[in-house]
């Protein structure tokens, strides 16, 4: 701009060539954040330029001591206005913190340090590398931008973060590893008091737990997790504790890889209840693969598939428990059984809901109804399939425990020996049933559409097929008047209804 435009002559007109160098260094550290705008007033003051970028800030001494932009209307000594974005004079009082602002951060520093720059609605954009993560709080309001190539490192025996925040946004990849295994009984990443925040996705590898999600410092509610993967774990993946409710989590992968706890352990208490996980693979775990042992009520899980879990791949043992809602369920080559529910003798789980569940190749059972009540269970469609592997004489399925008030769609056992009921079932039913190795039905209502009469309940009796009557070859006989059973203990067939023997 020339001096006829301006009608007089700029300031850096009577700067030399070292003194345009400095400022334009010193613009280019304010651009890169290396430096706060109050210090930028401050070289720009020395160079006597200060008022070019400063309002009223026209020395290193004015920018040091002003609060304000010197325009009247911004604010008083009362309630100044920080335009500096980097502190207000200690005998002030701000309403509010700075709105997003926005902090560079480098791996090199100090991470709460810099969280505490940002403030409450800040933002914090991580430059790739290796951080030291020293449990990490947020501030409410915050957005933490992570890119590709950054990773978070528990200095010890700590999570790496512990997200006791309000509206929290995580974008991109939150990745939490332990190479040093420094963590003996940590997790990586601790929800807290988290409450209406969103994490795109979580990667956690290596540390002893991988999260927990708690209500030590308050509730951790309404919550939405795009994705949470934790690997090469050495403990549990996942334990979900205390008031923990009405959060999502759309998909969430636990490779244990021999870790020696539970995959997800469920746990609730208090205000609990909402929470919904749209996708479940546990894959590993020397405990359960799934292991729900408290909460009372309202879990959905969309898909579940657990395999090689040293304990069962899925356990339901809360007393108390209600209404637990699964889409598919796959339980495949776990240490113990494949389904296995058992709240303890005088207690009672209920309004348990499966669409389809498939139970194959465990090694005891493929399901148990063990010590306690299971009450108002519905199962659209239940398939067990070659467990027993450990040639223990178990059948796929097996009922010592209670069965009440429950409902089974359709039942498909082959590969061992069918289902047995050792317990007590009552006003109970099988719709269908496609069983090869013996179904004893005595104690259900109904099996097949065909109610079982008083005098058959204390009988033991298989169930052989899905004709409902046998002659003893083709599984069809058009002289028998009745559908049949086969009284084991006697050797023969039976009418279903009468008794009597069938030839």
């Amino acid at each position: 701009m020339s001096k006829s435009e301006t009608g007089g002559t700029s300031p850096l007109h009577d700067l030399s060539n070292e003194e345009l160098e400095a400022l334009a260094e010193l613009a280019q550290a304010r651009v890169e954040r290396r430096v706060s705008r109050r210090d930028v007033l401050k070289g720009a003051g020395a160079l006597g330029v200060g008022g070019l970028l400063g309002g009223g800030a026209t020395s290193a001494a004015s920018a040091d001591a002003s609060d304000t932009d010197s325009v009247p209307d911004v604010g008083t000594p009362s309630n100044p206005v920080d335009v500096f974005g980097d502190g207000i004079s200690a005998n002030s009082v701000s309403t509010e913190n700075t709105i997003n602002n926005r902090v560079q951060v480098n791996p090199n520093d100090d991470l709460q340090t810099r969280v505490n720059d940002a403030g409450t609605n800040g933002i914090l954009e991580f430059e790739p590398g290796t951080y030291t993560a020293d449990l990490v709080t947020a501030a409410d309001g915050q957005t933490w931008i992570v890119g590709k190539g950054v990773e978070f490192q528990p200095s010890a025996d700590n999570a790496a973060f512990e997200f006791n925040v309000s509206d929290f946004t995580a974008s991109g990849t939150l990745r939490v590893a332990d190479p040093n295994n420094n963590t003996t009984s940590a997790p990586g990443v601790k929800f807290d008091g988290t409450r209406f925040s969103h994490f795109d996705f979580v990667d956690i590898s290596g540390t002893f737990k991988g999260a927990v999600f708690d209500s030590v410092n308050r509730d951790t509610r309404e919550n939405n997790i795009g994705g949470l993967r934790v690997s090469s774990h050495r403990n549990g993946g996942i334990d979900v504790l205390g008031e923990t409710h009405d959060n999502t989590i759309n998909a969430i992968w636990l490779l244990g890889q021999n870790a020696s706890g539970n995959g997800l352990l469920w746990n609730t208490s208090g205000v609990d209840g909402g929470n919904r996980i749209h996708s479940l693979l546990a894959l590993e775990h020397g405990g359960n693969g799934l292991s729900i042992e408290g909460g009372e009520m309202e879990a959905w899980f969309g898909s579940v598939l657990t395999d090689k879990a040293g304990g069962s791949g899925v356990y339901i043992g809360a007393a108390g428990m209600h209404r637990i809602f699964i889409g598919q369920l796959w339980a495949s080559t776990n240490g113990n059984n494949g389904i296995y529910f058992s709240p303890g003798s005088g207690n009672t789980i209920s309004e348990i809901q499966i669409s389809q569940a498939y139970a194959w190749n465990n090694t005891n059972f493929g399901v148990l109804f063990d010590s306690g009540t299971t009450e108002a269970l519905a199962v659209g469609s239940l398939i067990a399939q070659s467990n027993d592997t450990a040639a223990n004489g178990n059948p796929n399925v097996r009922v010592a425990g209670t069965l009440k008030d429950s409902y089974i769609g359709y039942l498909r056992s082959y590969g061992a020996s069918g289902v047995d009921v050792t317990g007590t079932v009552s006003d109970s039913h099988i719709v269908r049933e496609h069983v090869d190795d013996g179904l004893e039905f005595s104690a259900f209502t109904s099996v097949n559409g065909d109610e079982m009469p008083e005098d058959l309940t204390a009988r033991t009796g298989n169930y052989p097929n899905e004709f409902a009557r046998h002659d003893g070859t083709d599984g069809t006989n058009t002289n028998a008047p009745e559908p049949a059973y086969w009284e084991a203990s006697a050797g023969e067939w039976r009418g279903l209804y009468s008794g009597t023997v069938i030839a």
